[in-house]
């Protein structure tokens, strides 16, 4: 019975340290974001424009679900409505890195990054629309069938979505 209070006591502990690390990290990321003022000219656009790329991170240690959408004139919206902006020309190259990789080529239903029993591992699911194509893939972290290029492309998302990075 000692060892199931200790144990738990430890649990609680540890809990409550990621807790606090976590509430710091959104702190710190929060001071980061750049907040979007839209012009009559741009909120016309949000009305009629679709995101060119949606991704969702879902899963992890803390079973967390985000979702971004990033339109092809920079902005950046999340799901808890948090937005920022970003250069149009970082779009542009993201969604050419995108192109380059095959993405448009992978089939989901060729059962690419098979999802695994892993807890603590994040699962992407990543819809990108062009003019001409549409596709969306979901893989998990670690998946063995995946071009590296795809990986790469998932950093460069997260590298994007981090938001301006203070020099």
């Amino acid at each position: 019975m000692k060892k199931i209070t200790i144990i738990l006591i430890l649990f609680a502990l540890v809990l409550t340290a990621c807790q606090s690390l976590g509430a710091k990290a959104k702190e710190e990321a929060n001071e980061e974001i750049t907040k979007i003022t839209p012009t009559p000219g741009q909120a016309a656009l949000d009305v009629e424009a679709e995101p060119m790329i949606v991704f969702q991170r879902s899963g992890g240690f803390a079973g967390i679900t985000e979702q971004w959408s990033i339109y092809a004139y920079g902005k950046i919206t999340k799901d808890t409505g948090e937005e920022l902006s970003v250069d149009p020309a970082q779009v542009t190259a993201l969604l050419e890195a995108i192109q380059a990789a095959g993405f448009f080529d992978m089939k989901a239903s060729s059962g690419i990054g098979k999802l695994s029993n892993c807890k603590d591992c994040y699962t992407y699911q990543l819809t990108v629309n062009s003019a001409e194509k549409a596709n969306t893939i979901t893989v998990q972290q670690g998946a063995k069938d995946i071009p590296e290029t795809f990986w790469n492309v998932i950093k460069q998302i997260n590298d994007l979505i981090a938001g301006p990075t203070k020099q």
